[in-house]
């Protein structure tokens, strides 16, 4: 009789033992999920904002240069007021500057950023040209995308420009901001701002 209770008692020991140890695989590997997927998640915004920084550089150094000119005065496109056009909604930015780096005798880069709230992307048009276009000449043409379309999506994107003036001289400071998110993850997001002055006049 002792000894049936004694396998009983084992038995049950056992059970509860397993039973703890299944509870505990399970939480260690509830955990251990949970670290992954933070880990992935952290790992995937800062590709996002390694992204967005570098396309933000890339317009800082190119407007850095927007209005340059081989005469010596700024390159205004036209139709515009200012060496870098900028629509209403700081959507849509066109400038000009002259380039003589490519071994040529040097022309214009017609340059144009424009976004689709629409479509959340961000393109880049180019044209080189020994004249400065209209700020109504790109339409989608000579366009590229700045950004994976099918990876990111630009939520927002907006320029604004405040001149600074002096006595002897004016020049634009410009305030970017850009916002975008994984387009298969609306959780894993990320920002931008930049603020810099634009050399080469008003």
């Amino acid at each position: 009789m002792s000894l049936s209770r004694e396998r009983g008692g084992s038995l049950v020991e056992m059970l509860v033992a397993s039973t703890i140890g299944i509870v505990a695989i399970g939480s260690i590997g509830s955990v251990y999920l949970m670290v992954q997927q933070h880990t992935s998640e952290r790992a995937q915004t800062m590709l996002l904002s390694q992204a967005l920084a570098t396309t933000a550089r890339r317009l800082q150094n190119d407007l850095i240069r927007a209005g340059y000119s081989e005469l010596g005065s700024s390159s205004t496109p036209s139709g515009a007021a200012n060496t870098i056009y900028i629509n209403s909604d700081g959507s849509q930015i066109q400038y000009a500057y002259w380039d003589d780096h490519r071994g040529d005798s040097g022309e214009y880069e017609n340059t144009s950023w424009r976004y689709s709230q629409s479509s959340q992307s961000l393109r880049i048009c180019r044209k080189r040209a020994v004249v400065i276009f209209d700020i109504n000449y790109f339409s989608g043409s000579n366009c590229t995308s700045l950004l994976e379309d099918d990876l990111i999506a630009v939520t927002s994107f907006s320029v604004e420009a405040f001149n600074v003036s002096s006595s002897s001289i004016s020049k634009q400071y410009i305030h970017l901001s850009m916002a975008a998110q994984l387009a298969g993850n609306p959780m894993i997001s990320a920002d931008i701002e930049r603020r810099f002055l634009i050399r080469n006049g008003q």
